[in-house]
């Protein structure tokens, strides 16, 4: 190719620099190709001001890679310097900045937190179970990247070019050049540039597939599926390769014409050639082939409405998968069993997994549903032993009052211990519903037969939108993302292919198989903006308890969004976090939520709060989705509330002896950098104490304003007199009185004592930081550095 390569400039840590030799490696091909010449810190020749050529390089650069690791985030000179001037570049449009996530770190919240990362999902090079899959995903952006650039670049040249046409003759349109004249066939210009457009076109989709069908066997566990997939994922990197050796042929004619370096006739004959080419391809993909990458689906006779394959309420009927024990609800369905439990979180399909098992058994008289929602059904549920005949279900448990409650034990206690071979009674509510009938009747638990339905399996999911993706004939290329946003309901999965399909132009059943790689950003907007007028005032009304000073409201609702299970009991918050001890006491004390429910009982249908066990349980799966989209500023802002500070002191305690082998505080305190830099934290070690200082009165000092203490514990660090007699009791006192949170990190293995023992740890006290791997360590570091930030409410 003749076109200049575009300029790469690689920041990263010097720490990270066996990953960056592995990237190196992946660019390699690139380099040849001559699509790239890359830039790195290694490349300054000695007794050279390094400075000044990092400074030259950065603003030449075409792309700009940000090797994000916990290091580089603590490095001030990439943070202050580099960082700063690439994302000057970019948004001055000089250049494209692409974050690359090498490890885990707490990157989330930097400058450069709102641009597109790679690899895919931002998900860290490291926790892949093959780097290589990682690297190749990240070149495949970045090659996408320079395609981009290189178009760009020569679209720029065409419209700058002064060039004329001239003449006409009989056969053929020439273009002449201005600097000497020569002619060049137009048409048959136009026609190579038509080619390269479709090219670019065939190699984009290509490239779409290769990614989809990584996903599919990243995900797939059979072994000879997997084989078949890496085969075919071989064939179309093939078929890649050929795309972009056809490419770069027609951009160096293209090129080279422009240089004069090609005849009149050697020019024409080339899109004779071209068209051939094209022709042959063209019947060979008419051809059937058993290496396709993606399968063709055979078409169903029966064309589906996307409405009725994803649907966003309602029980689905073509994407219904059976959930685990589904054979055994069945079974017990037909049998003489007069009570059945189903328990489980809100949208992850009970009620639907019984009306299909109810669709699949022949019984002699129709099912009776009656909801706990509905007032006159809540009646006809208090006398139900008046009128019970044949199957009867009760929906929404948890919203009955505790007499009711007791009315239904009994009644269950009453059907088991009469064998009623007419009467079935099943009983539908939120995780430990059954814990809760048996609560009131100990000797029930032997008398109903209990099915727990827990959080929906990823391949429960994806086994779903797979059926979803056979009916419409389509496939979506970005199902892992799908799959991690649904976060185990099949509601919000249902809810998320619907939009990015709507988006992606489908409303029906496709003629041909469609890859479907819409914006999941952009349908996730479009799901936030249809179901924000459903939740924006509950929300807003819940969030205003406790005034415009106190925030225990967004704690309370960001806890119950945090629980899989859709469950919050407040008493259990209170007792278990010493930190919201006070707060959760003073809520509950001022009857916020029994006045809120009093004054709206609406809010009651997304969030239902019950006063007797102060528990409250989130009714619609939507909303936990939206909870979690909302950051903790938005729901502050949406009630207009004041944000305290986010200042607070950070007390690590440790060993001097574990620092001279592990070192694991300086990486804990290269994890909390970026947090400190901002002023978001205020962290304290000893390393603090300056030289001729009192240290243990500024220890006293420090250990009196500490918010959050961190333990860094060994065996070395409870053999420290000072630190038992002198460090632990004020922190453990200041944990029972004052709030102060306590988050011990167990180094290595030790026996650990009661005081400790009783805290819970940021990683097991059975998997020591010694028995894991870096990359593990670098997890519960980066893991540490978000339970501080939830702690602190940043």
């Amino acid at each position: 190719m003749t076109d200049k390569p575009i300029k790469v400039f690689i920041s990263y840590s010097h720490r990270d620099e066996e990953l960056i030799h592995q990237l190196l490696k992946h660019l390699s091909n690139l380099h040849r190709q001559g699509l790239v010449s890359e830039w790195h810190a290694r490349m300054i020749t000695p007794g050279s001001e390094w400075s000044r050529e990092i400074d030259a390089s950065l603003s030449s650069a075409d792309i700009i890679l940000l090797m994000v690791s916990s290091d580089f985030l603590a490095s001030d000179y990439c943070w202050g310097i580099e960082i700063e001037k690439a994302l000057q570049r970019h948004e001055s449009g000089e250049a494209c900045v692409i974050p690359v996530i090498l490890r885990h770190a707490n990157w989330q919240g930097a400058p450069f937190a709102q641009l597109q990362a790679l690899p895919k999902n931002a998900r860290p090079i490291t926790s892949w179970s093959n780097q290589d899959d990682a690297f190749f995903d990240v070149i495949q952006g970045i090659r996408i990247t320079i395609k981009t650039l290189l178009q760009a670049r020569k679209s720029q040249s065409m419209s700058d070019s002064q060039r004329m046409f001239a003449r006409d003759s009989a056969d053929t349109h020439l273009l002449i050049d201005q600097a000497d004249g020569t002619p060049l066939a137009e048409n048959s210009r136009r026609l190579l540039e038509t080619r390269l457009t479709k090219l670019h076109a065939e190699w984009s989709t290509e490239i779409e597939k290769v990614g989809a069908l990584r996903q599919s066997r990243a995900i797939e566990t059979n072994v000879l599926m997997k084989f078949q997939l890496e085969k075919r994922i071989q064939a179309e990197q093939k078929k890649l390769e050929r795309l972009e050796s056809q490419l770069s042929e027609i951009e160096q004619i293209l090129s080279s014409s422009e240089e004069k370096s090609v005849t009149t006739e050697q020019y024409l004959e080339i899109p004779r050639q071209m068209e051939q080419q094209f022709q042959q391809e063209t019947e060979e993909k008419g051809k059937p082939s058993n290496s396709e990458i993606l399968p063709t689906i055979t078409p169903n006779p029966t064309v589906y409405r996307l409405g009725e394959v994803f649907k966003a309420s309602g029980v689905p009927t073509v994407t219904f998968v059976e959930p685990e024990r589904f054979s055994e609800i069945k079974l017990v369905l037909t049998q003489s069993s007069a009570g059945i439990v189903l328990e489980g979180a809100s949208g992850i399909g009970k009620t639907t997994a019984l009306r299909k098992a109810l669709d699949q058994v022949d019984f002699s008289s129709e099912p009776k549903f009656l909801s706990a929602r509905n007032p006159d059904h809540v009646n006809q549920i208090k006398g139900i032993r008046r009128w019970h005949q044949g199957l009867v279900v009760i929906d929404d448990l948890h919203r009955l009052d505790a007499n009711t409650c007791l009315l239904i034990s009994d009644y269950l206690k009453y059907l088991a211990d009469n064998e009623f071979i007419d009467r079935q009674l099943v009983v539908i509510g939120i995780p430990e519903t059954a814990k809760r009938l048996i609560n009131f009747s100990f000797d029930l638990a032997l008398r109903v037969k209990r099915f727990p339905l827990g959080r929906v399996g990823d391949k429960t999911i994806e086994n779903m939108i797979k059926k979803g993706e056979d009916a419409l004939n389509i496939v979506f290329s970005q199902k892992l993302e799908i799959i991690a946003k649904a976060n185990g309901s099949l509601n919000v999965a249902q809810l998320l292919c619907y939009y990015i399909a709507l988006l992606a132009g489908i409303e029906t059943t496709q003629s041909t198989t469609q890859i479907i790689t819409s914006d999941l950003d952009e349908s996730l907007s479009r799901v936030m903006e249809d179901i924000e007028p459903k939740f924006n005032d509950p929300v807003r009304q819940f969030v205003l308890l406790g005034g415009h000073n106190d925030s225990t409201s967004v704690t309370i609702l960001e806890e119950l969004a945090a629980n899989d299970n859709g469950v919050l009991s407040l008493h259990q918050l209170r007792d278990s976090r010493l930190s919201l001890e006070k707060a959760i006491g003073n809520f509950l004390a001022l009857n916020y939520l029994p006045n809120l429910y009093k004054k709206s009982p609406h809010i009651s249908k997304f969030i239902c709060f019950n006063q007797d066990d102060m528990t409250l349980v989130i009714d619609d799966p939507q909303l936990t989705f939206y909870l979690r989209q909302l950051s903790t500023d938005g729901l502050i802002q949406m009630a207009n509330k004041i944000r305290s500070s986010a200042r607070d002191k950070v007390f690590v305690s440790y060993s001097h002896s574990d620092e001279a082998k592990l070192d694991f505080l300086g990486r804990l305190l290269t994890h909390l950098k970026p947090l400190e830099r901002e002023g978001l934290i205020d962290i304290w070690s000893d390393r603090k104490i300056k030289a001729g200082s009192y240290w243990k009165q500024e220890i006293e000092q420090a250990l009196g304003s500490a918010k959050i203490a961190l333990l860094l514990v060994s065996a070395n660090f409870l053999a420290s007199d000072f630190i038992v007699s002198n460090e632990l009791p004020p922190l453990l006192a200041a944990a029972s009185d004052e709030g102060t949170v306590i988050i011990p990190v167990i180094l290595s293995p030790c026996r650990l004592p009661k005081n400790i023992s009783e805290i819970q740890s940021a990683n097991s006290p059975s998997k020591a930081l010694t028995s894991m791997n870096y990359n593990e360590q670098e997890e519960v570091f980066a893991t540490l550095v978000e339970i501080i930030e939830g702690y602190l409410g940043l």
